[in-house]
């Protein structure tokens, strides 16, 4: 056969370099057909790394929370004496220390979502391998692909129903049951160029993300008050309560996944009454000193396919996972500041607003259309689509805005340091490129709606 394509096989493409085709004049193997040659590159370190990282997937940890409590009854979580970072450290490292005594290690079932019949069939193929006959391998092999469709309906169904008895997250439940996407084999360019080599895509990753958290815009600094205006001279109004600590840990999230300090939501939720006194001198030590730790200005940011081709990076939305004390400590200065920004945004902004829906404004654009409508009176509407919105907001301007609406300058200097000087790990394919980040709010931090909401105000 004529216009055949000769080329190597694998499910493994990282250990392959250097593919080429050896011509005729150094080795003619008789037919229209090429030797294809390549090198294999193994590196013995990075394998087994990643083979214990493949079998560690399999083993997962569940966590004994009265354990937990007994052990955190006789730990100190006070930090000592020091600076910020040193009793930081000390703090989150003890929080870990204590979370994995009281975890206890548990296999996990690979093929949970199978039934035993569906197991039984496929172990029943694997014993008789060759033995059995075409058709009848042919009849099991359709009988399995039946059965294998109808327990993942199963399953779905199953995880649904004790998601609505239990009154958790459908959408979560939803997430879960779905079969994992794969990772895309290329990426492609803004000029059409398709990227397929991994160094090349891992530069452009790197090119990308540059090029979105750059700032390219200079914003003029607001006119701040003069030295004691929009302040508090007394450090006992900076102090935070136990009472704001244990409120701000009420109101996240649970099953949100940790940052750089691999502390969760259900530690902290589990801890909560040991962790409030500690956690409040520490963040009132913030406060007075201005020092934020250095775990807070990093992140590890992944990719959320959004909608359309899967191999741009424009329809990716990135997500950064920060570290969960710092997301307690952004609780804490967000119900300080709260009553201030809600009072400075107009009712029309109905988006990240309790009590607010959009809805509301559906409804009054309804209501508008139909009456312009009726007595035929001409109307224009005007749709604004922010690309990258939280991506794209400059720091200064968010500054502003919350200077212009009175927010007192301590917290506007707190929401500074933790949003700039910042960096994040983008990680794609398992090697993580580094991003700094010179623009825009973080999406994953509570704070970060709220802080756009207000800047948008100040424009519109």
């Amino acid at each position: 056969m004529f216009h055949e394509i000769d080329f190597i096989l694998t499910n493994c493409l990282r250990l392959f370099h250097n593919v080429g085709v050896i011509g005729e004049s150094r080795f003619n193997i008789g037919s229209d057909h090429r030797l294809v040659r390549a090198t294999i590159a193994i590196k013995p370190k990075e394998e087994r790394k990643r083979l214990a990282a493949y079998h560690s997937k399999r083993i997962r940890y569940e966590l004994n929370e009265e354990t937990l409590k007994t052990l955190a009854a006789t730990v100190d979580f006070t930090g000592g004496s020091g600076n910020v970072h040193t009793r930081y450290e000390k703090v989150t490292s003890a929080i870990r220390t204590v979370v994995k005594d009281a975890s206890q290690r548990v296999k996990s079932k690979p093929r949970e979502r199978l039934s035993e019949v569906t197991l039984q069939m496929l172990a029943t193929r694997k014993e008789l391998g060759k033995t059995m006959t075409p058709v009848a391998r042919t009849v099991l092999n359709k009988a399995i692909r039946v059965r294998v469709k109808n327990d993942y309906r199963e399953y779905a169904a199953r995880r649904a129903r004790e998601a609505a008895e239990k009154a958790t997250s459908i959408k979560r439940t939803f997430i879960s049951t779905r079969l994992k996407t794969t990772t895309p084999e290329c990426l492609t360019k803004a000029d059409g160029t398709v990227l397929r080599n991994r160094k090349d895509i891992e530069e452009e990753i790197r090119t990308f993300f540059q090029d979105l958290f750059s700032s390219k815009v200079h914003v003029e600094a607001y006119s701040e008050p003069s030295e004691g205006e929009n302040d508090k001279s007394d450090k006992e109004e900076w102090r935070v309560l136990e009472s704001e600590v244990m409120q701000a840990i009420r109101q996240m999230k649970s099953g949100k996944a940790p940052g750089p300090d691999q502390i969760r939501p259900e530690h902290l939720k589990c801890l909560k009454e040991v962790l409030a006194r500690p956690l409040a001198d520490l963040f009132t030590e913030m406060l007075d000193s201005g020092i934020v730790p250095k775990d807070w200005l990093s992140s590890h940011t992944i990719l959320i396919h959004k909608k359309g081709a899967r191999d741009i990076l424009a329809k990716y939305r990135p997500i950064a996972l920060l570290s969960t004390m710092l997301k307690v400590f952004s609780r804490v200065i967000l119900n300080r500041i709260l009553h201030i920004l809600n009072m400075n945004t107009g009712k029309e902004q109905a988006g990240f607003r309790e009590g607010f829906s959009t809805i509301d404004q559906i409804h009054v654009i309804s209501q508008l259309t139909e009456r312009c409508r009726e007595y035929r009176i001409p109307l224009c509407y005007l749709f604004i689509d922010f690309k990258k919105a939280f991506d794209t907001v400059e720091h200064q301007a968010v500054l502003n805005a919350l200077t212009a609406f009175g927010v007192p300058r301590r917290y506007v200097e707190m929401i500074r340091k933790c949003n700039t000087s910042c960096f994040t790990d983008v990680n794609l394919y398992g090697n993580p490129t580094r991003i700094q980040i010179r623009h825009g709010v973080r999406q994953g931090e509570v704070i970060s709606p709220m802080l756009f909401s207000a800047a948008l105000e100040i424009v519109m």
